[in-house]
């Protein structure tokens, strides 16, 4: 296996505000494959920033090594490269943003050809270059047009193509979904996966949204007071999250606890007759297609009435959720949740009735 395009062993950054030390990242160790898009999830002072300064140096650790673009950067917690190398260091990472960053009195084109500007091509070059990078982000219809005259998700394709005109090794974004609309970030989302499978480019994703990185992400690492607390495949941290903050987000991407509320809102929940339970089952691989309710009613006695079910594809794996309410006998239903968790299927007890 070659080794990470981006490797942070122990490293932390310590710093005083005044008469409070703070701890902005503590002993994080992570490593980002060439070629894999990995997502940094967290809430707004999880450390998220500071560890996006960190990998282009524009903050200095306390402690630690850190290599990056193969190039070790950082040993012990002092920096080795400065100057030239340092400048060559960053015209490896592209970076987006949430608010753009464009240039109001240029161009599409202009705003693109301004990040070639040190390019070391001719005029010629730069402008063909640039034309090339707007149409892979499909803006070749708006290439005249000003920064006022784009929608959002056209200023971020904007910025994309800008972000790319160095050939980047590594490319962060920062957020730079937060200030679109779910129909926009999905698009925008979708061209960065594109772009990673037809360029090869390391795609590093910094969010507070677990929505952002489960439909692309390879990776995920999960922030919460400047510590990676869980790192997994995106699939095997949504279908088996270790820690609470993990499910919390995880929920929230989903939309089941949202569900969850509104479901104990329900008169037929609120008075859950006597033979009945509220669950909560959880599928994933496998197990997604099976044909458990069915199951239950006929070998057991016991009725499972649906009142929300959601299943989506996470790295082409299939996980759901169903809330139901199982009524039976108290004897058959725990014959029926024997079955469930034999099935391998999640299995959580929401309400019993009385």
């Amino acid at each position: 296996m070659s080794d990470p395009i981006i490797d942070f062993k122990d490293v932390s950054v310590h710093f005083q505000n005044g008469s409070e030390a703070v701890d902005a990242v503590k002993n994080i160790n992570l490593q980002i494959k060439a070629g894999e898009i990995f997502g940094i999830v967290g809430y707004s002072g999880a450390g998220k920033s500071t560890l996006v300064r960190l990998i282009n140096l524009l903050h200095s650790p306390t402690l630690g090594d850190i290599s990056v673009a193969h190039v070790h950067s950082v040993a012990n917690g002092q920096v080795l490269i400065k100057g030239k190398a340092l400048r060559q260091l960053r015209q490896k990472i592209g970076m987006i943003f949430q608010h753009f960053n464009l240039l109001d009195q240029s161009t599409v084109l202009q705003n693109v050809l301004f990040a070639l500007k040190h390019s070391g091509l001719n005029k010629t070059a730069r402008i063909a270059k640039a034309k090339k990078l707007i149409d892979q982000v499909g803006l070749t219809d708006r290439i005249d047009n000003y920064p006022a005259q784009l929608s959002g998700g056209q200023k971020q394709r904007v910025a994309i193509a800008r972000a790319l005109a160095n050939d980047p090794e590594i490319l962060i974004s920062d957020e730079a979904t937060s200030a679109l609309d779910p129909k926009t970030t999905k698009q925008i989302l979708q061209l960065l996966a594109d772009l990673n499978k037809k360029t090869g480019v390391t795609i590093v994703l910094i969010t507070h949204e677990m929505q952002v990185v489960k439909n692309i992400a390879d990776r995920v690492a999960v922030m919460k007071n400047g510590e990676i607390i869980e790192q997994n495949a995106t699939y095997d941290i949504f279908a088996n999250p270790q820690k609470a903050l993990t499910k919390e987000f995880i929920e929230t991407a989903s939309g089941s606890q949202e569900a969850l509320e509104k479901v104990l809102q329900q008169p037929e929940v609120k008075q859950l007759p006597s033979n009945a339970l509220l669950v909560e089952l959880s599928f994933s691989g496998s197990t997604t297609g099976e044909p458990v309710i069915s199951l239950l009613a006929k070998k057991f006695d016991v009725t499972a009435d649906i009142l929300y079910g959601n299943v989506e594809s996470i790295q082409g794996i299939a996980i759901g959720t169903l809330i139901v309410v199982l009524q039976g006998s108290k004897a058959n239903i725990q014959k029926a949740l024997a079955e469930i968790k034999d099935r391998k299927i999640g299995l959580q007890t929401i309400k019993e009735g009385k």
